[in-house]
């Protein structure tokens, strides 16, 4: 029944947030639909495993514990973005699998004059995703550019809000900052933009630094959710514009990735 539907839903042209798949299908069925079918232009394998596997291909120099939590969860923000549709195009423009703007594109393809000249809107349809491994890279390389931004602006203040997060060795602090709370605001930073979510670190570091706000526990992710959360329901200049639908983004993207591991798996 579901397949059947999202088969259906696969020849009818698609918006993100205004198809009616939601009606009778959840996004996780029609992410499985389009991600789980084998695909001639990416050697056999699924758009799913495609990105799995090549994850890293456009990621630069960062953190070795940023690196495998990317890795981890790009085919989570695939599906959260696009539900894995060639055809999705959103309301502001955003087009393809990971839904890029124009501007990230052509900034993306300014930045690697080696990528081939294939265009988001121009789909050849005995080859849809044709443009899916180019698409990977640029999303490796624009979140590596995302967590390049971010530390280089916030410096210090992200290692006094590791210090003041989390108990242990440095060592064990930056692998508990890097992977539950760095890339967490790297992922939300590619839904709301790296220049909000550098105001929101901000603020997050002025209410922790000033004990108005603190974690239960320094484990797992826990200080970012209080962030999210926290973030969403201020009123603070820092904070602005960062709603609902962006303080659960990551929270989307990391119960997709491991569903779809999981199915794939299976």
């Amino acid at each position: 029944g579901h397949r059947r539907r999202a088969a259906e839903i696969a020849r009818q042209p698609y918006i993100p947030g205004e198809s009616p798949q939601k009606e009778t299908l959840s996004i996780l069925d029609v992410a499985e639909h389009y991600g789980d079918t084998r695909r001639s232009e990416l050697g056999g394998k699924t758009p799913i495993e495609y990105v799995r596997e090549h994850a890293e291909d456009g990621m630069h120099e960062i953190s070795p514990i940023v690196r495998r939590e990317l890795v981890r969860l790009l085919p989570g923000i695939a599906a959260q973005e696009s539900q894995y549709n060639y055809r999705a195009e959103s309301h502001r423009g955003a087009q393809g699998v990971f839904q890029f703007m124009p501007g990230t594109w052509s900034d993306y393809r300014m930045h690697n004059p080696d990528t081939h000249t294939i265009q988001l809107g121009e789909i050849d349809a005995t080859r849809p995703y044709e443009s899916l491994p180019e698409q990977t890279r640029a999303a490796g390389w624009y979140l590596s550019k995302i967590e390049s931004r971010l530390t280089n602006r916030l410096g210090i203040k992200l290692a006094e809000l590791r210090d003041a997060l989390y108990s242990g060795t440095e060592s064990q602090r930056k692998e508990k900052f890097d992977r539950y709370f760095l890339t967490p605001c790297i992922i939300n930073a590619y839904n709301a933009g790296e220049g909000r979510m550098a105001k929101v670190i901000e603020w997050m570091h002025k209410e922790v630094t000033a004990g108005r706000q603190r974690p239960k526990k320094d484990s797992g992710y826990d200080a970012y959710h209080l962030l999210s959360r926290a973030a969403k329901e201020s009123s603070h200049s820092l904070t602005s514009g960062y709603g609902p639908e962006t303080a659960r983004y990551f929270s989307s993207v990391f119960a997709f990735a491991r569903t779809l591991e999981r199915s794939v798996e299976s």
